[in-house]
């Protein structure tokens, strides 16, 4: 069926698409099929989902870290982990990230700008003019 010719639930025999609850991750045909002899999905599955469909495992126990923490830690830079809170500012994170990994702002300009695959501004290249249309909140 192409865009226009999708079935609506307004057609005669028409079907809507299973939703996620329906048929997840993790859920089996006889969970997902009408005649009432599946499983109803909120047994133990094993994986740890809460029959939700959605699989969990492997993130149990995982350690939610500062976003300048996790990209320091991606570029490699080794160092006893800062203990940051991941709701810090990145105004208060970003001294303490390079204390503790001994690099300076340039070095993690360029990791975060990497991470986030963005260039680097150089400011000395900036227009004269440009602070006129940034917003005053922003300078």
């Amino acid at each position: 069926m192409t865009r226009d010719q999708t079935a609506t639930d307004s057609e005669p025999g028409a079907e809507s698409p299973p939703s996620l609850e329906e048929s997840g991750p993790g859920t089996s045909d006889s969970e997902t099929s009408d005649s009432g002899t599946g499983d109803s999905g909120t047994g133990d599955s094993g994986t740890g989902d809460s029959g939700t469909g959605i699989e969990v495992s492997g993130t149990v126990g995982a350690t939610v870290i500062h976003w300048l923490v996790r990209v320091a830690e991606r570029a490699g830079l080794e160092g006893e982990r800062p203990d940051i809170p991941p709701g810090t500012a990145a105004r208060e994170a970003w001294p303490v990230v390079t204390r503790t990994y001994k690099i300076g702002d340039p070095r993690l300009c360029l990791l975060v700008a990497t991470y986030f695959r963005l260039e680097v501004a150089d400011f000395a290249m900036r227009e004269p003019n440009a602070h006129l249309v940034v917003p005053e909140a922003m300078l």
